[in-house]
């Protein structure tokens, strides 16, 4: 193999040259499954790709470049079963405002389409697998459900509106504007089942900072993600929400923070997270980006409390110490729960899963890492019509 610039030659069967113009993802080492996670802009997601009811696929995607990848995990290698440099299913990618979402949309109870999106721009598409082939099931320039998608702020996340134990409503929100919709999918036809007017938020938490963001959440264990929680970092800001046939309320409010985290930093995450391995996203990871403060809270009857605290150094070896560090929850194991952790650091390469037995949490997965398999080798991928094809390095 031949490397000029950034353009590179390789040779395939008996002497045949073949030249790409898309160059190459990644070395082992960095990043995982060839995926090499090596710029800032780069997003991870857990996905159902094979409409199993499993989220054990991750979704890697590099928003402004058309750059997508999906993994799959075999005894603990991941590898890619889809790889593009052109989007995904008509949707090109190229913004660096593209954000993409896991979504139920024919209410199977499977979050096995995927929901792309361009806060500002108003594109939306729904796309579903067939095959390995992705195709739209729905594409709009002009939002959806009548919601338009013209803020750079807009968000969007799936949503049990019903109680069904299906993530198949779609919660969209503009943060510092109050504007908060829900929209019902009837045979690919988007319509609100609520929407608020600019300032008036949702049951009175008034969406009015550019700070706010909602998750949903488990907050009964009734293995439903059926209340909200919208939270405000930087100022102690959090509440829970339930919905009572379209009437949301306070089932929680605090200034304070939450279960004695104090979510005074601008930089605070929350996510739903199933800590017990019970199928059920019914407890709340809080961390600090850039500070290695992690915590882990469960709720008993509307109580919050500590079942893992980590004041600055991490967890299981992750320090945490870098302000652009992301946390998703992810079906490791192929068992139809949430129990690993994927930690990552877009722009550095690094990505970390870890499993928790009994509170305990540790690596099964590690990239970079001396722990890998010396004899191993290392790879490198191409792109060949829009496909990624992996090459043995020449350790000469």
């Amino acid at each position: 193999m031949r490397t000029h610039g950034r353009c590179k030659w390789f040779a395939l069967g008996c002497g045949l040259l073949v030249w790409s113009a898309v160059l190459v993802r990644a070395q082992t080492g960095l990043g995982i499954g060839g995926y090499d996670l090596s710029s800032a802009a780069d997003r991870i997601i857990a996905f159902d790709y094979n409409s199993s009811g499993k989220q054990d696929h991750l979704v890697c995607y590099r928003p402004g470049t058309g750059v997508i990848w999906i993994l799959q995990n075999t005894a603990g290698r991941f590898s890619p079963v889809f790889a593009s440099s052109n989007g995904i299913g008509g949707y090109d990618l190229k913004s660096t405002n593209d954000l993409i979402i896991p979504f139920d949309y024919d209410s199977s109870g499977k979050m096995d389409h995927l929901l792309l999106y361009r806060p500002g721009g108003g594109a939306v598409y729904i796309l579903k697998n067939v095959s390995g082939t992705f195709v739209p099931v729905y594409a709009s320039g002009n939002g959806i459900g009548g919601y338009n998608m013209a803020a750079t702020t807009d968000l969007i996340i799936p949503f049990d509106y019903n109680g069904s134990g299906k993530q198949d409503h779609l919660l969209l929100y503009r943060p510092g504007n109050g504007i908060c919709w829900i929209l019902q999918n009837v045979g690919g036809t988007f319509s609100p089942v609520y929407a608020s007017a600019a300032g008036a938020g949702i049951g009175t938490y008034n969406l009015m900072s550019t700070a706010d963001r909602i998750i949903a959440f488990d907050y009964n264990s009734t293995g439903k993600l059926d209340h909200l929680v919208p939270y405000r970092p930087g100022t102690g800001i959090v509440w829970v929400l339930q919905n009572v046939n379209g009437n949301f309320s306070m089932v929680f409010y605090s200034t304070n923070g939450i279960g004695t985290y104090n979510l005074m930093s601008t930089a605070d995450q929350v996510l739903a997270y199933d800590y017990s391995g019970t199928g059920k996203q019914d407890h709340l990871i809080l961390f600090r980006p850039g500070t290695g403060i992690i915590w882990m809270l469960q709720n008993v009857n509307g109580t919050f409390s500590m079942v893992f605290w980590s004041g600055g150094s991490g967890i299981a070896g992750y320090n945490l110490t870098a302000t652009n560090d992301q946390i998703v929850p992810f079906d490791y194991d192929s068992d139809g729960k949430l129990d690993h952790l994927v930690l990552y650091r877009p722009g550095a390469g690094i990505c970390w899963i870890l499993q928790n037995v009994q509170g305990t949490f540790s690596p099964v997965y590690i990239q970079p890492s001396s722990l890998l398999d010396a004899s191993t080798p290392a790879k490198e991928y191409i792109y060949l019509n829009d496909k990624a094809v992996a090459i043995e390095s020449n350790p000469q």
